[in-house]
């Protein structure tokens, strides 16, 4: 491949999930089927041009999991057992968007693997940054989208561009792992790390997610458990350094936590933790997350095989729900995977185990690669795996996760 078109390639694998971040507060699909659109003509683009002069083209099994998505959509469009064949057609589209996407970002990795070496560094900046970002907006912008632009859900305050504070937590979760791992690798020459962490932990805080707060502290405890394993198995040097420097780095780290946490405040999340209502999380059926994933059981139950068609939860569930608030539109189960399966019925445990193999295997061999197992888990009580902005920097991740370990 050319110089140009690696330059065109490093821009369009990262700007294209930008794209989504820049635009997710957008009511409208136009930014989601620009992304679809540009990450096809690039895949095209770069299969056209193996065919002229052949170069490295990587391909990865993991690549199986958006594939095998859409191709279920298009079953159900093809055997009619969709209740809705426009939206079903549209989820086929951006699984396959999503597909071209993960392959164009893996050829980035393969035509570039030392970078993979670089990008729980490059992951430090981006996400510091936009946590400050987003902070900063949550205090002084009255719920207006870069300080100007008003959020047609009428949120009065907005985590950077995501509105949904669980999503925005989501999307943190993804970074945390290698921003904390950046700092357990060389404490010494990374102190500021142990900054970054607490930075996005207390952005965690502030969104008051009491399911980003419960994953964000696990992610914490499995990257350094990861760590110490690694250590054992990896003598020398890095070894030494490791046992030596584990109590000031956890005393460091802990401090930036305790700083910056309190530096935010932790009231509001303190309240829904703790509050008259924090047991609806967890216990009150009436008003909960559990009485929407019963209502997916029963989904599955009429329609085990295919499904009801992708994208089609919100016109089934009124079928099968028995509680809608009537200040609340409910559009999802709250819990990803039993919502595709109601979607596309027991077939669609294909893709699903497929993701969570590759999220496990490369959480487990590269530990700052942890950030989409941590979301797969927030996708249990919540819906951020319907996000795109999330979706396309999980893939992201991974197929850096992926190429860092070839290399290694």
């Amino acid at each position: 491949m050319t110089r140009i078109g690696k330059v065109l390639l490093t821009l369009l694998s990262f700007g294209l999930p930008l794209l989504l971040l820049a635009t997710s507060w957008v009511a409208d699909r136009w930014p989601v089927l620009l992304f679809d659109t540009l990450s096809l003509a690039t895949a095209g683009v770069i299969l056209i041009s193996y065919t002229v002069k052949p170069f490295k083209v990587q391909i990865h099994w993991s690549l199986a999991a958006p594939l095998s998505a859409a191709a279920i959509g298009a079953l159900q469009l093809q055997t009619n057992t969709t209740v809705n064949p426009n939206a079903t057609l549209l989820a086929v589209f951006d699984w396959i968007g999503i597909a071209a996407f993960y392959f164009v970002i893996q050829q980035f990795f393969a035509l570039s693997p030392r970078l993979s070496r670089y990008f729980p560094g490059a992951a430090l900046t981006f996400s510091t940054l936009y946590a400050v970002y987003a902070i900063v907006q949550w205090f002084t912008s009255n719920g207006h989208i870069f300080w100007h632009y008003p959020n047609d859900a009428g949120v009065e305050r907005v985590l950077g561009t995501i509105l949904n504070r669980n999503h925005y937590s989501a999307f943190i979760e993804l970074f945390l792992p290698a921003v904390f791992w950046y700092f357990l690798e060389s404490p010494r020459r990374n102190p500021h790390a142990a900054i970054a962490t607490g930075v996005l932990f207390a952005s965690i805080v502030a969104s008051t997610s009491r399911g980003g707060f419960a994953v964000a502290i696990l992610e914490l405890i499995v990257v350094f458990l990861l760590r110490r394993y690694w250590d054992a198995q990896m003598p020398g040097a890095r070894n030494r350094e490791g046992r030596e420097s584990s109590g000031w780095l956890i005393a460091a780290a802990g401090v930036a936590l305790v700083v910056f946490t309190a530096a935010i405040g932790i009231g509001p999340l303190q309240e829904r933790l703790l509050g008259p209502r924090a047991g609806e999380f967890l216990a009150d059926y009436g008003q909960s997350r559990w009485e929407y994933a019963e209502a997916s059981v029963q989904m599955i139950k009429a329609r085990p095989r295919l499904g009801f068609g992708l994208n089609t939860w919100p016109e089934i569930y009124p079928a099968y729900g028995t509680y809608d608030s009537p200040d609340t539109h409910v559009n999802h189960a709250h819990n990803d995977p039993i919502e595709w399966l109601a979607e596309g019925g027991l077939v669609f445990l294909i893709p699903l185990i497929l993701l969570v193999g590759v999220c496990v295997r490369t959480g487990f061999r590269q530990p700052w690669a942890f950030g989409p197992v941590g979301v797969l888990i927030h996708s249990l009580v919540d819906f951020p795996l319907q996000k795109p902005a999330i979706v396309s920097s999980a893939f992201v991740i991974l197929a850096a996760g992926i190429a860092r370990s070839r290399r290694d």
